[in-house]
Parts: C-alpha cells; structure tokens; sequence
C-alpha cells in the first residue's frame, strides 16, 4: 500500500506546524487540548498516535486520442493522462480485458469512457453495458457521463433501473443508448430474461464495465459471478464478445477476484500515476476511561463547527440513527441551532428518494456533516470533504482506504482522517500498531461461482433464457450435467433436441441476489405507511418483538413481527435505551474438505449444518452506562447450511488446564470469541460474519472442540481463507489478548463478545492463552 514510504509518525505540535488551512488549525488546536486529560490522579492520553503522509506528485503518460476526444478531455483540464489511465487504454485497444485497481478518486472512468468514445466515433452502431452495485453510484455516472458526452452527436447514455419511470423504460428498449447504466438486479430480472427486446444491444455488445468490483464477493458476488456467465452465453448466442473493463478498490488478489467473477483471463492495472494530497491521520481511544461514541460526537462538532466538511462512518445502521440523534441535541444544548439542517445520517434501509436527496445536498454543500455507514463508501460523488471520523474500525483495510480516499480530494488541499477506536480486539490492535493499518496487506476478496446453492438456480434461470446444453460447462463449471439431471428430476426442466429448457414460469423472480431471504417491509402502524425494508436474514436480529429499530433519525418499538406476510410493525416511542440480541448456536458437521494436524490437535475446514437462535435481547442506555435488564424471547430457529473451521482438541487438554486450576470451558470459550474478533485481520469480511460454537463435549468429536463459521448460507469463502493463514491468525489473537491490560478478559482482547448468548459465561483469559498457546506449538511440556 504505497502510502506507507510516504508516511510520519508525528506529535500534534509537528503536525500543527505543516498545516495552513486556517479551519484545519483551529479543530486540530482545540482537539490537542483534550488529547491528553487528568482523571482523578491518572493521565489519559486519548490521542494514541498521529500520522502525517505527504502529498505525492502525479505521475503522466502521453497517448494518441482521437481527435474529438482530446478535446473534450481538454477542455475539461483531464490531460494529460495518469499513467494508469493510458496503460490500461493500451491494453483494452489490444483486445484485453483490464481490471484496474487504484485508489479512491484516481480516474478510473475515463479508462472505460475513453475506449467507448472512440469505439462509438469509429462504429455508431456499437454498443457498451456499464453495472454498478448500488443505484446510487450508477446514477451518479450517470450524471457525469452525461456531462462528458454531450458534445458527441448521436452518443446516447440512459440509467435502466428499477428508479426509471414504466414510459422511459419503454423508450430505452424500442432505442436503446449507446451505453446503458445498470445494477446486477436489473440485469438478472429485466434484460436478461428479455433479451430479445435487446438483441441490438447483445449483437453489437463491445464492452461491459464493472465498476467496483471488489463489492461483488460473498453471496452477492456468487449471484453476480453466474449473472455475468449468463450474459456472456446470450452474447455469444448473438455474435458478440465484449472486452471487460473492471474498476477496482485496492485489494490483495484483483487478478484472482475478477478472473472468478467474470470466467475469462484479465490485464491487472495496479500502480496509480494519480497524485495524493497530505493526510493526516489520527488514532484517538477513548477506551477504557471514556465512551468512544461520545467522543465520536464532539469530534463531529468540533469539525462541523471549525467549518470542515465532514463525515462519519459508522459501524452499523443503529449507531448511524443513535449518533445523529444525539449530535443533534448537543447542537440545541450549545445554542447551534444554525447547524441542525446541516448534518444528516444515511445508511441502507432508506427510501432511495430520501438518499438521493442527501446525496445531492451533502454535494451542492447545503450539508456540511453527514453520519453514515459504508452505503457512503463507493464512489458517489459527494463533493470535497475536509474530515472523515471513522467509529471503530471499519473491518478490513479496503474499507479503510476508500472511506479515508473520501478527503482531501483537492490538490494542495490536506485532509484529516481520524479513528476513534472501540473497545475492540481489532481497533485495540491497530492503536498499538498504527503503523500497520496502512503498512500491511490489504485483503484478498472472496468469490465462489460454484456455490452449490446458487448454482442450481442460475441453470435454470439460463434454461429460460436459452437451451443449457452440457457443453455450457465452460460457462457453469463441470458439475452443470449433475445439476441439470437435478432439476430434471424435480420437474423443473426438459430434455429437448436443442438442450434443457426450463418447464418454471419466471424462475428469476425466485433468486433474491443480495440476500438468500426476502426482505421484510418495515411498516409504521401509527400511520400506516411503509417506510423501508429489512434483510430477512436480518430480521429476527434486528425486528424480534420488543426490539427498538431506529430508522431515519427516528426510534420506533417492535411492536409485531408478521412471518407470513413478511412485515415488521413499528410503533414510534421515546424509549431512552436500544437493544442488543443474543444469539445461541449449535454445529452439526455433514462433510469434511480438508485435514490437518499437528501433534494431538486437529484442524479442519469442512460444511455443517447450523441452527442459530436469537434467545434474548439487552437493553443498553443510549448515553452509554450499563447495560439494563436482559429480556428472553422465544423465537423459532433459523438453521441453514455452511462452511466452518474447526480444532478438535485432545482430552489431555482438558485435564491439564483444569489440573491448573483454571476454567478449560472458560478457555475455549473465550478462544472462539478472540478469533471470531481478529478473523477480519485476514478476511474481507465483518465479525458479523461469522459465529462460533465452543464446547467441551461434542458428540461428533468426541471431545473438546471450537467451530467458527460463516454466517451466510453455503458459505462465501472466509473460512477457508483462515484454515489457510490458521497459524498467523491464532498468534494474532494469542497477542492481542497477551499485551491486552485487563484481568479477565474484555472487549479490546476480544474475549467478550457484546452478542454472546450465554452472556459471556464462562470465560477464563489464563486458560484462552494457554489453549491458543498449545495450537501454536509453543505451550510447555506437560500436556501428557
């Protein structure tokens, strides 16, 4: 990650030295006032470490345009080109498909625009798809395409969406555009099924962008990877092969992510010619004195009120709704009421009219401050910021470069990225370890075409489409003959002369994309109205009855949860706390794909079927404190198929930790917790992610036994991603939980877990050490 030669770990005082933005000065003086503050007679330092990266110059490359084309980029103060930006032109005018993968606002559209433009200048008639994950960043092309184009005559751009009004669709299919903006949803359930409304589109089908790419992973990107496989077999069926151009965040593996998502072999763009304005990047914990969202909240103030353009990331929708409540009333309190209209939270779950309207007031700079969670993170021109706070962590380094690549756009310009840290393992860590959140590797992105619950599904959706025939295996992997005898005999599809077709009426209404369950509504009784949805993967953790659910700067109570009709019914109320689930878990193993062992310990990556189980909830005070009362609920289980690691550990274990006199079950349990805390270190992927079951007794073992798995039917790919890096991530969590200060465990080791449903009981720290340890190889003889 380039940035880190660039990089100096500073004081505040050498940093206030380098700055000359008048605005910045004066947040960072008032900011150093309360880095360090006395507590009783205790210091607490909460600024815990300040980087400074320089500004690096850009790096330019000269490359032939077409005649019409120079002008435009000219005009518009885009040339000369970076060096990535001609590198990767060169390499699609060869015929290569291109993945680019370079930082946040480093001009990755001119490298599909640019080959599109002049493809169109030379062939009128050809024709180019652009996919983006979120409508959102798609309209928000579609704005600047527009811009950018308006001088080609005859160059058509439109957006074809699920936003774009029934008579303009009409209009979109009778004269389709030159290049047609989308999202995989549109393509799976609008064109693709009717894609001989489009066949001028798939007959001159020159290229299909993909933007972001590192967002399609997971079963999202499983869904989009068969989506795209698809639409290559009709293209094909109509005579085309288009070049693939690819945008990217930075990630460890471009060429292996993309190349699984698409099937075909890519050219990797890496090295950016883009140039980096100063940063300033500060570690602040709170943790354990202070309550991190607290401090979170003054740095926004402090920020909006210095005059910076600011924004927060937060951890979850909950913390969005929360934070934003509360800074509003500490502007009342301070006597701000200028600055109420100027902050807005934004997250999923909004009507898509409420986003686009704080998408284009945070622009236009009629909001000065915005709380957000990662739905802000994609390349959604929001305009120049000057701040970004991230609370906690965001998850993986990715996230923490394109959240951070939000600032600072303006060259000469610095900008300020602070972290507050949580009391958590990861956010601990990276307050010891500054330097290593952008000296490390970034993340490797995780997709898997042939997941064995999909797969099926997009067979059958091409059935509809076009006859599957078995050499459609170069498209849908060897097992497709195995799959389609599957749904033959499930009366789904027939044999014919011209291949399997499928006897389903619109199996694509069927495959939800983003998620394996179909979304809840969320439903204000009190008025009657809908004013949202929820992941029904989601909805017995965030919508159990009794459940506050915070939405739009609002609170509103479960008062109802409706399986049937898929709804969530929601009171408003002034409750002063919100709640915490508690999930239990069982693991039961079907099938083992990899085996390892060292001495008495076996390691293992494998399927299981998991049966999860919200039992409870906590009530926690908004302002921080204490948790309140835990409420049980009895909710029907949720249960559903996966992959897990897991570490069969030996009996003499067992009689040895006890033989100490420490807690084995306290051990293991704790072990779990601390893993499934630090597995982000190593994998594009949340906690949330994953779960975990530690037992001293499990039938199938045995014996003793930890599982960690992954939350998302069918498994994406994480946790065989941490069977191969095992070691290097239990000596991770072994440090983590070493250098920790507590007594007996806490949030920042990670050996609690604020969801635990057996309330973090037992746990032992001395017993967790020792058993990560003997894993490792390196606890004392004695074990036998």
């Amino acid at each position: 990650m380039g940035e880190a030669r660039d990089s100096y770990l500073l004081s505040i005082e050498d940093i206030l030295e380098r700055v000359e933005d008048e605005r910045i000065l004066s947040f960072l003086k008032e900011l150093g006032e309360r880095a360090s503050i006395s507590v009783g007679s205790f210091k607490v330092r909460r600024l815990a470490a300040a980087l400074y990266h320089n500004a690096v110059p850009s790096k330019h490359e000269e490359i032939s345009l077409h005649p019409d084309v120079r002008r435009i980029l000219s005009e518009r103060g885009l040339l000369p080109l970076f060096t990535h930006q001609s590198r990767a032109i060169r390499a699609i005018r060869e015929g290569k498909n291109v993945i680019v993968a370079t930082p946040a606002a480093s001009g990755k559209s001119l490298v599909y625009l640019i080959p599109i433009f002049e493809n169109f200048l030379e062939n009128p008639r050809m024709h180019a798809l652009y996919l983006a994950p979120t409508k959102a960043l798609e309209r928000d092309q579609l704005l600047k395409i527009r811009d950018l184009s308006k001088s080609i005559e005859g160059f058509g751009v439109a957006a074809y969406d699920g936003g774009t009004p029934t008579e303009e669709r009409i209009e979109i299919r009778r004269n389709p555009p030159t290049l047609l903006l989308t999202n995989p949803d549109m393509l799976h359930y609008g064109i693709l099924p009717n894609h001989r409304r489009w066949s001028s589109v798939f007959s001159s089908l020159k290229f299909i962008v993909l933007d972001e790419v590192h967002e399609y992973r997971g079963i999202f990107g499983a869904h989009v990877a068969n989506i795209l496989r698809r639409t290559k077999r009709l293209a094909e069926m109509y005579g085309s092969k288009p070049i693939f151009i690819a945008a990217s965040a930075t990630i460890a593996n471009p060429k292996e992510h993309v190349e699984r998502l698409v099937g075909e072999k890519f050219e990797v763009i890496q090295e950016s010619g883009s140039p980096k304005t100063a940063k300033i990047i500060l570690f602040w914990n709170p943790v354990p004195v202070f309550d991190p969202y607290t401090d979170a909240e003054r740095l926004f103030i402090g920020a909006i009120s210095a005059g910076l353009k600011t924004i927060v990331f937060c951890k979850s929708r909950k913390a969005v709704e929360i934070m934003t409540r509360n800074v509003k009333r500490h502007l009342l309190r301070l006597g701000r009421e200028d600055l109420l209209e100027k902050i807005a939270s934004y997250r999923s779950g909004y009507l898509p009219k409420e986003r686009r309207r704080i998408e284009r007031m945070l622009f236009s700079g009629e909001l000065r401050g915005v709380v957000a969670t990662s739905a802000l993170e994609l390349g959604i021109d929001v305009g120049e910021l000057d701040c970004c706070i991230l609370v906690g962590y965001p998850g993986s380094r990715i996230s923490t470069l394109q959240r951070a690549g939000r600032v600072g756009r303006r060259v000469g310009k610095a900008g300020i990225i602070i972290m507050v840290a949580l009391e958590d393992a990861l956010d601990q860590y990276f307050v010891k370890n500054p330097g290593e959140l952008f000296s490390g590797e970034v993340e490797k992105a995780f997709v898997n075409p042939e997941n064995e619950r999909l797969l099926p599904m997009h067979v059958l959706c091409a059935s509809s489409e076009l006859p599957v025939r078995e050499e459609d295996s170069t498209y849908f992997g060897n097992k497709l003959p195995t799959i389609l005898e599957g749904l033959e005999r499930k009366g789904k599809v027939r044999r014919t002369a011209f291949g399997y077709v499928s006897l389903v009426s619109r199996p694509h209404a069927e495959v939800r994309i983003r998620s394996i369950e179909d979304p809840f509504t969320l439903v204000n009784v009190d008025a009657g109205k809908e004013i949202g949805h929820v992941d029904g993967a989601r909805v017995f953790r965030e919508c159990y009855p009794g459940a506050i659910y915070l939405h739009m700067d609002r609170a509103y109570l479960v008062v109802g949860l409706d399986i049937g009709n898929k709804k969530v019914l929601l009171r408003k109320t002034s409750l002063k706390y919100y709640t915490q689930e508690l999930v239990s878990s069982d693991v039961r193993i079907t099938k083992v794909l990899k085996d390892f062992s060292r001495g008495d310990i076996r390691i293992k990556h494998g399927e299981v079927r998991v049966t999860e189980r919200v039992v409870g909830f906590r009530k926690k005070p908004i302002k921080g404190g204490a948790s309140r009362e835990i409420v049980p609920l009895s909710l029907p289980p949720y249960e559903f198929e996966s992959e897990a690691i897991w570490f069969e550990l030996p009996m003499e274990m067992l009689r040895y930790v006890e033989g100490k006199g420490m807690d084995f079950h306290g051990g293991i349990h704790g072990s779990e917790h601390a893993l499934i805390a630090m597995a982000p270190l190593f994998t594009l992927s949340d906690r949330a992610d994953l779960g975990g079951v530690s037992t001293p007794y499990h039938p199938q073992l045995g014996g003793p036994g930890i599982f960690i798995y992954e939350a998302y039917p069918g498994g994406v790919g994480i946790v065989e991603k941490l069977y191969n890096d095992v070691f290097s991530w239990v000596e991770k969590t072994y440090i983590n939980i070493k250098e920790c200060a507590c007594e007996s465990g806490c949030l920042s080791c990670g050996l609690l877990s604020p969801k635990c449903g057996n309330e973090n009981q037992p746990l032992d720290k001395e017993a967790a050490k020792s058993i990560l340890l003997y894993i490792l190889g390196k606890e004392g003889e004695g074990w036998k």
